[in-house]
């Protein structure tokens, strides 16, 4: 019983060396194997963790955006503003470098600059300081420069019919190396060089749902709930629902996959975009529709 339990004791040492090295004999020979730290082929095999905010997300549909206005938006828990200036669609933190006043509540100038209503900062697309009503006119130049004075800028993209934002402050060198997650129709094609002989495109928009990402992320990409749960427009909910099968044909590192089975097709591409390709006889269109939707957090 003692050699027992010092055997027991043992083992976890025993299977550590086992996995440190490999030992040979031949004859009066010892040849060692050397074999990597335990903790080093863990590290090389484990997924990486996912950036979250090294991510393109569309924030909003641009032709249902008032150029004339300031727009907020929430992604990510963080607060942001959306304003067309002369260069194009930008978006700041939502906040004055000044007081931290909400610049959604400013005012776009017709000069091209976001006004705060606060105390009439002035900003330019860049995010820099161009009008410093209250500084003295012989200190005023640098006031405008000082780096405190600047807004938080974010990288954005007019793509597709939406505004997409890259959540890291002046990061545009990096957010350009980072691809965009696009729409494809059911031919593979962008949406914005398809064929208009070969595309209807159903006018987007935005939702707010008072649930968690994961939540929504699930719902879309649950294709049994839509003859149930949109009874009379995706199906019947009396007569559709059936057992069914799905099978996972294809899943990259990045965490995108495709699915395929009795209802059609189901696509996951990070960080938020979901399509489903529909093919059962209750819903409309065959197997040519295309649902795509962004469940931006």
């Amino acid at each position: 019983k003692k050699m027992l339990r010092l055997f027991v004791a043992m083992l976890p040492m025993m299977v550590t060396c086992l996995l440190s090295s490999v030992i040979r004999f031949k004859g009066r020979k010892r040849n060692v194997l050397r074999v990597e730290r335990i903790e080093e082929i863990v590290e090389a095999t484990k997924i990486k963790k996912f950036e979250w905010f090294k991510q393109w997300y569309p924030v909003n549909v641009l032709a249902t955006m008032d150029p004339s206005i300031p727009h907020k938006i929430e992604l990510l828990g963080m607060q942001l503003v959306a304003w067309k200036s002369n260069e194009g669609w930008c978006v700041f933190e939502d906040a004055c470098p000044h007081r931290l006043g909400p610049l959604s509540e400013g005012v776009v100038q017709t000069d091209g600059t976001l006004l705060c209503s606060y105390h009439a900062w002035g900003f330019d697309g860049s995010g820099s300081c161009v009008h410093l009503p209250y500084s003295d006119e012989n200190k005023r130049q640098r006031h405008k420069n000082n780096p405190r004075a600047q807004c938080n800028a974010f990288p954005t993209l007019e793509l597709d019919g939406f505004l997409f934002v890259y959540p890291q402050a002046g990061a545009y060198l990096e957010a350009s190396t980072v691809q965009v997650p696009r729409i494809r129709t059911a031919l593979g094609e962008d949406v914005a060089t398809a064929s208009q002989t070969s595309i209807w495109k159903i006018p987007a928009g935005v939702r707010d749902f008072p649930c968690g990402f994961d939540a929504m992320i699930e719902n879309t990409l649950d294709p049994a709930h839509f003859c149930a749960a949109h009874h009379g427009t995706l199906g019947n909910r009396y007569k559709d629902p059936a057992p069914y099968q799905m099978n996972l044909l294809s899943k990259n590192k990045n965490g995108s996959f495709i699915v395929h089975g009795d209802f059609g097709g189901v696509e996951f591409e990070p960080p938020c975009l979901v399509t489903f390709r529909p093919n059962y006889n209750a819903m409309p269109f065959g197997n040519s529709l295309t649902i795509s939707t962004y469940c931006v957090p």
